[in-house]
């Protein structure tokens, strides 16, 4: 980037999933179950129709992410400045890096967890313990972040990006209401509930775009935050409601 700017940017990006590739390539050809009859061997219907529906999953949440944070940017831009967009681009980017550790939680071991289970009172104590061991430390990181929040800025920003104060509260709030939800979320994934995941990614998405456009108005760049935790308290509610069967039936008694 210091020689090429922006385009050397993106060239580093490419550059670097680019090794990425070639040193897990390398891995995986060294691996015992890696030999061509696995690729050319004829493939089970079955197997084909959940792969596509998983497929399906990741690419309905990537869009709706990747689309609605565009035109958020753009309602921001348009309505207050380019110089607010970026505040609240970089209020979205500490919190994507700072709740990475949590994600990948998820995805390594909550989400292949979820997967395995079949019996409702499995499930709800892994959710239950899922609770337990992942949200109080995402409320411990949220109030570091919170008191921490200038030298944060100054730190991975500059100190022109100290107007992002302002977003900390309600940003952060929000993140605790995003990880909640997706302790629940993860079982439309687990148990591929394709339906019911498109639809709750795309009424979302549009829900969190429709707040955003209703509150920045009135409270300025802070409302896009306020709209965000709002958001996510209401995915929260719904995937309680989801869920309800299985978060509030009794669990069978232990026999001693």
């Amino acid at each position: 980037m210091i020689r090429y700017g922006v385009f050397g940017a993106f060239l580093g990006v490419i550059l670097s999933q680019t090794l990425i590739f070639f040193v897990t390539l390398s891995f995986v050809l060294r691996s015992k179950w890696f030999f061509a009859a696995n690729f050319f061997s004829g493939a089970r219907m079955q197997s084909l129709k959940k792969l596509f529906r998983f497929s399906l999953m990741a690419f309905t949440s990537l869009f709706a992410v990747t689309f609605i944070q565009l035109q958020i940017r753009n309602f921001i831009i348009k309505s207050i400045s380019i110089e607010t967009a970026g505040y609240w681009q970089g209020m979205t980017r500490i919190s994507d890096l700072y709740l990475a550790f949590v994600t990948t939680t998820l995805s390594i071991y909550y989400l292949p967890r979820l997967s395995e289970l079949k019996k409702k009172e499995d499930l709800r104590r892994e959710i239950l313990k899922g609770f337990a061991f992942i949200l109080p430390p995402v409320i411990c990181s949220c109030l570091i972040m919170f008191f921490l929040r200038a030298w944060i800025i100054r730190t991975l920003l500059a100190k022109s990006f100290l107007p992002m104060m302002l977003l900390f509260p309600a940003q952060l709030l929000g993140d605790v209401f995003k990880i909640a939800s997706w302790l629940l979320g993860y079982l439309l994934i687990a148990k591929a509930m394709t339906r019911a995941f498109i639809i709750t990614e795309f009424c979302f998405g549009l829900s969190l775009y429709l707040l955003t456009r209703l509150l920045l108005p009135m409270m300025g760049i802070v409302g896009a935050t306020y709209a965000f935790a709002f958001n996510y308290f209401m995915y929260l509610l719904v995937m309680i409601f989801i869920f309800r069967d299985l978060l509030w039936s009794p669990l069978p008694a232990k026999i001693p």
